[in-house]
């Protein structure tokens, strides 16, 4: 007999509880069936739980059902990512200290407490959702097992020769001191200054104009850049040009990258102010001078603003170079600067010890399972394909340049370490 009044949550529970103790999901290793294997992504153990974690659950669970009901031998593993930047600024937020302000293992153990309090959280939600994952075998991107394959992994790469270390500049938060993927920038709109100053050719009383709006730089200037077609400043490659307020002298050197209709077309090189920076380094093997530290204050090199942030350094220099009667004028401007989309600091370009893999040896095998994967959506194939192709630049750069930097697979932080 139906009850009178069905009591949905008590019906609920009974049958979660079912399908749980009696292992209704699990997949049977030993079954003949046809494998339908998902790729299941983990949570991020980063706060608690909300609508978008449960959302995207869905569609992968109706999948799920989809091949079951098939009659396929259905993989749904389930697990929670907990080892990375987002845990660790979830747990500095909830004990209030920063994660340098500990002693290493500690903070680790204060992390391994704080997270398993949010996997259980989790945990009972994804039960109690009906989510028909194998939940009794839920992995965790920390767990010591985890830890083991990625050890291994690593470092049966390196026997290989796929792998190696070296200095390089590198995606860099001074707020989070950590490497940042590509994928973990977000553009931000900001107020700022064109600032024009003068750079003295070397021996002579003449100057030319130069805008930056990275003033806190110049001690890090390497060299000075003019289109080669312009004829105005064409005279400056046989001369040497006088750093402002630091005095010692850089070459003028040409590149189709310098703007002929922005600023005074008389570029700064430094080291590194932005990612044509970087590529103006390699490309003319300049020297690398390092202005600021790994969280954000200046160096040595800054002389008498060292320690200093790099904001308040900019807003100190700018002053100095205006009583020393080198700043000409101020424009004030509004641009686009990469923010680290944990924290919201705009992040710089440091030189950093990391590992690489080398990629380009495997162009072939990349592009091979890339045309045998049956995908959908058709065009992702094409996305990937051309990734393959053109965006790592692979038959393009020599094989040091052609590599994926560990940063992006959380590895450089300890590396760094």
């Amino acid at each position: 007999m139906l009850d009178k009044k069905y009591n949905f949550t008590e019906k609920e529970k009974k049958w979660q509880d079912y399908w749980f103790d009696n292992d209704i999901y699990k997949f049977d290793k030993n079954s003949n069936k046809p494998i339908y294997s998902i790729d299941t992504p983990p949570p991020t153990i980063n706060g608690h739980i909300h609508m978008g974690h449960l959302s995207s659950y869905t569609h992968i669970e109706t999948v799920a059902r989809h091949h079951r009901m098939k009659g396929e031998n259905v993989y749904f593993p389930f697990g929670f990512d907990d080892n990375g930047l987002p845990t660790e600024r979830y747990v500095e937020k909830i004990i209030k200290k920063r994660a340098y302000d500990l002693p290493r293992q500690k903070f680790i153990e204060i992390c391994l407490d704080e997270t398993k309090k949010l996997e259980d959280e989790f945990f009972d939600l994804y039960k109690s959702a009906g989510f028909s994952c194998n939940l009794k075998e839920h992995y965790s991107s920390i767990s010591p097992n985890t830890q083991k394959i990625s050890q291994k992994s690593f470092l049966d790469l390196l026997k290989k020769g796929y792998i190696y270390q070296d200095k390089a500049p590198s995606l860099w938060c001074t707020e989070c001191q950590t490497a940042c993927a590509q994928s973990e920038l977000e553009d931000m709109e900001v107020e700022s200054t064109f600032n024009y100053l003068k750079f003295y050719i070397a021996g002579k009383k003449e100057y030319v104009t130069v805008a930056t709006t990275r003033p806190e730089m110049l001690c890090g200037v390497v060299c000075v850049f003019i289109n080669p077609n312009d004829k105005k400043n064409a005279h400056l490659l046989k001369e040497k040009l006088v750093v402002p307020h630091f005095g010692f002298e850089v070459p003028v050197y040409a590149d189709d990258l310098v703007s002929l209709d922005k600023g005074s077309g008389v570029v700064m090189c430094c080291t590194f102010g932005d990612n044509v920076d970087k590529e103006w380094q390699r490309k003319h093997n300049l020297p690398i001078k390092e202005c600021f530290t790994s969280n954000g204050k200046m160096t040595v090199l800054a002389k008498e603003f060292e320690g200093m942030g790099i904001i308040a350094c900019r807003k100190a220099i700018i002053e100095k170079l205006d009583e020393e009667d080198l700043l000409i004028k101020q424009e004030k401007i509004t641009h686009t600067v990469s923010t680290h989309d944990r924290c919201g600091t705009p992040v710089e370009i440091e030189v950093k010890k990391q590992w690489f893999i080398d990629v380009l040896s495997h162009k072939k095998e990349l592009y091979d399972a890339g045309m045998q994967l049956n995908w959908h959506p058709q065009n992702m194939r094409a996305r990937y394909l051309n990734w393959v192709k053109i965006y790592r630049g692979i038959g393009a750069l020599p094989v040091k340049d052609i590599t994926v930097c560990l940063s992006l697979f959380g590895i450089a932080k300890s590396a760094e370490k």
